[in-house]
């Protein structure tokens, strides 16, 4: 026999290496067959949910944001406080005509009618924190027997007490001592509701020419009577009952005007004697009450105007 046994039949140390060498090597497997981690699921209930909400939150922001930026901002004061800022809103309203068919303010005053006008503005003297009242433009006095609060009235009380007074003008037949007649039968303009009067007017006039209403009117055509203002009309104004409800919230109900501080009495300067049959006397005869006091009174509030 020309081979050997060992030739035809391997050790069993060669056998294995044999077989060891067939077997894949673990390097072998690693290189070729990298081990990859199984992924993990990047969308689930949880983030699902997560998302949701980051999303309710967002669009929630965005109108409140939306909200307050499109919300009309005051300017009418300026730069000039008011301790009933916090309450400013405005709200579109659609005016009512009133002409033909009479809104409820309007005819021939009766008991009820009077009451309605009155409750427009009868609470308007208000109390405020003494600090608040620095902030003012103009400097006040303090509320009777409460140190710690100072007087302020919102003007569109004012205002409106001006108006009611005109309208009473109107009626004589309602308020007869309003006129005043002199010995000839003509009318005596020189007293002091004349004076009144006169003042309620051209506060007013300053008012509306402050404020200048700048809501636009439509007009109508009419085929007899042509082109006419429409009566309707949307104006941008401020809630009422807002500024009422500031103002009856601070009124004061111990106060009544020109009071000397805690009293009760009214300032003996400003107290207005009734002279003939006149209503209130003369604007001439109303002790103390001269225009230069005035003038100067107002000159020294000036001078010691707070600035914010």
């Amino acid at each position: 026999m020309s081979k050997s046994y060992e030739e035809d039949y391997d050790s069993p140390t060669s056998s294995r290496s044999s077989v060891s060498a067939g077997l894949l090597n673990s390097e072998d497997v690693n290189k070729d067959f990298p081990l990859v981690a199984p992924r993990k699921r990047w969308i689930t209930p949880a983030r699902v949910h997560l998302a949701a909400l980051y999303t309710i939150l967002l669009v929630f922001t965005l109108q409140a944001l939306k909200t307050w930026f499109s919300k009309p901002v005051d300017i009418s004061l300026g730069n000039l406080y008011t301790p009933a800022k916090e309450v400013i809103e405005y709200e579109e309203i659609d005016f009512t005509w009133n002409f033909w068919d009479k809104g409820e303010y309007m005819g021939f005053p009766t008991d009820e009618k009077d009451k309605m006008w009155s409750d427009l503005y009868n609470f308007g003297t208000s109390g405020i924190p003494n600090e608040e009242a620095k902030k003012l433009p103009y400097p006040t006095v303090p509320v009777p027997d409460e140190p710690d609060k100072s007087l302020v009235m919102l003007d569109v009380w004012h205002q409106l007490h001006c108006l009611n007074t005109i309208r009473r003008m109107m009626y004589p037949e309602r308020w007869p001592e309003i006129w005043t007649k002199h010995d000839d039968g003509t009318i005596n303009y020189d007293t002091v509701e004349m004076l009144h009067i006169d003042h309620c007017i051209d506060h007013i006039r300053q008012t509306l020419q402050c404020f200048s209403d700048t809501a636009p009117t439509s007009f109508f055509y009419h085929p007899t009577k042509g082109n006419n203002p429409s009566p309707w009309g949307t104006h941008m104004c401020k809630n009422f009952d807002n500024l009422k409800e500031w103002s009856v919230e601070r009124q004061i109900v111990h106060f009544s005007m020109h009071d000397k501080l805690g009293t009760g009495k009214k300032h003996d300067d400003f107290e207005i004697k009734p002279k003939g049959s006149g209503y209130g006397g003369s604007a001439k005869d109303v002790e103390g009450l001269r225009f230069e006091d005035v003038t100067e009174a107002r000159e020294e509030l000036g001078e010691v105007k707070i600035h914010m």
